[in-house]
Parts: C-alpha cells; structure tokens; sequence
C-alpha cells in the first residue's frame, strides 16, 4: 500500500498512477480537493484525502484512515510541494517560512509519523521528493534550494536511524530537475525571461520521476538505500 502526498497533479499524480498501475494499493492527499479527487476517481481503487502536510494532526488522522482501510501502509511519497521565485532581495521571512511549513516540515512529519506504521506494517521504503536546486542550487529560489536541501539530509539522517534501530525500511530521495508540471508552471509566472529559458531548455517528464520512485519502492531497489538519485536529462553535467 503506497501514500503519495501532493497527488493532485504534476510529479504526485504520475507517481500514484505509477505505482497503481504496478498493482499497488494507492491512497492521495493534497489541499487542491476537487483535482485530488478526480485524479483518484481516475486511479482504480485508490483514495483521496483532503491533506495540509504541514499540520501534524492531520498526518495523525490520514494515516489512522489510511491503516483502517488498508491495514497499513509500505511505500510513503512525500511529495508535496510549492514554490516561489524569487531573488533573497526580494525574498520575506513569510515566503522563507511559507517553503519550511511545506516542504521540509512536512517532509518530517511524514517521516515521524509515517515510519512507525510502515515497519508495523512489516517494512519498505521512503521516498522523499527533493530538486536539483538544493543539490546545486538555484539563485532564483533561496527558500526552495534550502528546503530541498534540508530534506535530503533528513533522509541520509533517517536511513541511518533506520539501519541502526534494525528498522525494515529503506529511504532514499529523488531530486528532479526541471519537470513540465502545473506548480512549475505556476512559479514561472514570476520568473524573468532568461530563469524561463533556463527552466525550459531542460524540461522533462513526469513519467521519469514516477519511474525512479516505483525503483525504490520495489525489491529491485533492495540495496538502495541512504541516497538522493538526481533525474534531470543530463542538466547537472552542464
């Protein structure tokens, strides 16, 4: 049984449809209610659950639902995320802030909570959604880079905790690069025109990102285990 946070669309809904499509039981969560549902109306035999991943009650409740009508839980996708563009000029402690709430203090409740109930469960994987801007960074996102950087220490962290406490679970990170998806294209909207150029001259897919954490949710990706992959065609070589 897999949870995929931010599965309303982009990155979150391919890898639901991804991992459903592999024979997985699905359940999403998102704050966009109405694309949320459509998208799991869309998934045979998946769930929709109407989530903020930075409220810690709710991780509370979402994996209660998701334990009594699954029976538990195996792969959790943290996935859900926003973004702002923006130089550290023009940057406010409310955008800094804003991009902690969702996606590195999210990213550690899914983890807190989540990891009891995937080793209760009898074990498998975490995989946490990062971003080549908090591998190279990004001078456009200060908030997002540090975020995202922020993220995959947490995951080399919690695959440490998780060797030494004999724990049956894996957790690795994926670190996309610039991906065609509906938040990315909202943040473009700020943008200036060369970020725009820069931004689109590596666009890839979505499927790629799904494909990824399907490898590390799965036996294939047995011995993978601490790591953040980056899928970005090539774009960290330039």
């Amino acid at each position: 049984m897999a949870l995929v946070t931010g599965a309303a669309r982009g990155l979150g809904a391919a890898t639901a449809r991804r991992l459903a499509d592999e024979g997985a039981s699905v359940a999403l969560t998102d704050v966009l209610v109405n694309e949320g549902r459509a998208t799991a109306e869309s998934i045979p035999g998946a769930l929709f659950l109407e989530q903020d991943v930075s409220d810690e009650a709710r991780w509370q409740t979402v994996l209660a639902e998701i334990k009594d009508r699954f029976g538990g839980l195996h792969v959790l996708v943290n996935n859900a995320g926003a973004v702002r563009i923006g130089a550290i000029e023009d940057a406010t402690p409310d955008d800094f802030h804003f991009h902690q709430r969702v996606l590195l203090d999210g990213g550690f409740l899914g983890c807190k909570y989540g990891l009891p109930l995937i080793t209760a469960s009898g074990g498998g994987a975490i995989i946490n959604i990062t971003a080549l801007a908090g591998v190279r960074g990004v001078g456009a996102l200060p908030a997002y880079s540090t975020m995202k950087a922020g993220l995959a220490g947490l995951t080399r962290s919690l695959a440490v905790h998780c060797k030494e406490q004999g724990y049956p679970v894996r957790v690795n990170a994926v670190a996309p690069g610039a991906h065609d998806t509906p938040m990315l294209r909202q943040g473009m909207a700020d943008a200036d025109e060369a970020m725009t150029r820069i931004i689109e001259a590596g666009m890839s897919d979505a499927v790629d990102i799904a494909n990824t954490v399907l490898f590390l949710a799965s036996a294939e990706g047995r011995n993978v285990n601490g790591q953040e992959l980056v899928v970005d065609g090539g774009a960290s070589t330039r």
